[in-house]
Parts: C-alpha cells; structure tokens; sequence
C-alpha cells in the first residue's frame, strides 16, 4: 500500500499537464510512497498518450466534472493519504514531503490545506493580484487559526486527508461543474469531526491566467451551484446566498462606479461588486 495517493482530474489542460506531472516526479520524497492517478474527464484530445511516459494511473470518464472524476480516483486509490491538486497546479519539491509531515505531526482526523499562489512565469495581471491569494477564489488572509480553519478552506487544488473519509462520504455528484462541489463535501466531513489544518509550506503553483470577463461569466455557475448547495444544507442561506448578493446600496455605487475612471482601492471594490452583481443576476435567472 502506497502512503500517499495522488488525484488529478484533467480536462483540456495540454498545457500545463506535463508540466504538473514533471513536478510531481521531482519529489523530495521517493517515488514508491506515492501513487498518482489521472482522471480524463473526456478531454477532446488522447491524454493517455500524451502522458504515456509518465508513471501514473490513468482512467477516462464521459465529461461529467470534477466531483465525479475524484470519487473515481478516490475508489481506484490504494494510499493512507489521498491528496488532490489541479491539473494547472505545479507542485514544488517538497510538496509531499510537508503534507505527510503534518499528518504525522497533527494526528487523525485532519485535511491538510497548502498554500497556492500564481506561478512566477505568468504574468500576474492587477485582477488576478486581486482574486488571490488574499481574495475571492483563495483568501488565505481569512485564515483566522490555521489548526481548525473552517470548513469552507477545503481547497481541491492543494489538499490532503485520511482515505477513511471516502469509506462512507463522497463528492455528490450533483454538482456537475468545479463550483461548490468541494465545500459540500468538506461541511459533511466538517460535522463528522474533520478538522482542516493550514501548512503554508506545501506549495503548489497556479499557472492559470484570469481575466474580469471570465471571472464573471463563471458567476453563472456558482449561483447554479449555490441553490443546489442550499438545498441540501439550508441552514447555510447565508453563506452560500445572503452574503454574495449584492445590496440595493451596493447596486447603486456599483452602477456609478461602472462610468467612472477606477485606480486603486476604487477598482477593488468595482470588482467586488461585480462579482455581487453578476452572482445576483444569475440567482434571478434561475
């Protein structure tokens, strides 16, 4: 049985797969101790071959999202560990090395959160500085105990816990898009006793370019995956609902904000009310 089993859902990604790979076969810690597991989530081009000189565990699966693809790395896993990363997330060398270690330092019952900043080879534009790693998609900052951070810290591009947890809990697959599908899953381990535990020094890097535009389409999709959310844990409304709609105050600073020239804090906070914005426009579709 390997320590540590690795799980990477793929989907159209060629360029930055091998590079991933790449990292994960620099380890500080041998090759043996670890398993890592490819899951093609019907990517339109041949992945195997692609990959084929690595040394992973490859499966394909009919496009059917991340939640999917995960249970079925988690069910073909042989480790103590499970770990899941992006497949545009490049690990440093001590990766597994500093996961493992605070397993062993913390004890049971924990998921171990790394941290994840923008690689240094993209060209970090003032919207992506603004969404992490002290913003919306990863804020860091709202760490307040990095023993028991919280339940929505579960973080799928760079985490690990104990294989026992998928032995009844899975990712519902309700979800069918990279939107909530995480936290859900970690609330119900939450109130099963599941502690998350920060380690700043296990490191992956995002290499993945953002844009407003992109951003706020994916809006959409997060307001589809918060009612299927609440509708399954309604005690979370504010969570998930109240506290990313936006105010009629808000709506109006916003509207005034949209034709004025925006520097600094002032661009900030027009992107925090898109956000608001869109996230609310896409509830009223529904």
């Amino acid at each position: 049985m390997k320590t540590l089993s690795i799980i990477m859902p793929t989907y159209n990604r060629p360029d930055t797969i091998k590079q991933v790979l790449e990292s994960l076969d620099n380890q500080t810690i041998p090759r043996k101790d670890y398993e890592v597991i490819v899951v093609d989530d019907g990517s339109n081009y041949d992945v195997k071959n692609y990959i084929k000189k690595f040394n992973v565990k490859y499966f394909r699966q009919n496009n059917s999202g991340p939640s999917k693809a995960r249970n079925l790395g988690v069910k073909e896993a042989t480790g103590k560990y499970i770990a899941f990363i992006g497949d545009d997330t490049i690990l440093n060398k001590n990766w597994v090395e500093e996961h493992l270690k605070t397993h062993e330092e913390k004890g049971p019952n924990i998921a171990v959160l790394g941290f994840t900043p923008w690689h240094k080879k993209l060209a970090v534009n003032k919207f992506m500085k603004y969404l992490a790693p002290n913003g919306p998609q990863f804020n860091y900052s709202a760490i307040k105990n990095i023993n028991n951070c919280g339940f929505d810290f579960f973080w799928t591009s760079n985490l690990s816990l104990e294989r026992k947890w998928f032995t009844k809990n899975k990712f519902d697959e309700d979800f069918p898009w990279a939107a909530y599908e995480d936290l859900e899953l970690s609330y119900r381990l939450h109130k099963k006793g599941l502690r998350i535990v920060y380690n700043k020094n296990a490191v992956v890097n995002h290499y993945h370019e953002y844009n407003p535009e992109k951003y706020f389409k994916k809006q959409d999709t997060m307001a589809k995956a918060a009612i299927i959310f609440y509708k399954k844990h309604p005690e979370l409304k504010r969570f998930l609902i109240d506290n990313n709609k936006i105010t009629p105050t808000q709506l109006v600073l916003r509207n005034v904000l949209s034709i004025m020239p925006k520097f600094g804090f002032m661009q900030i906070l027009f992107w925090k009310l898109q956000r608001r914005y869109y996230f609310t426009k896409a509830l009223k579709s529904l």
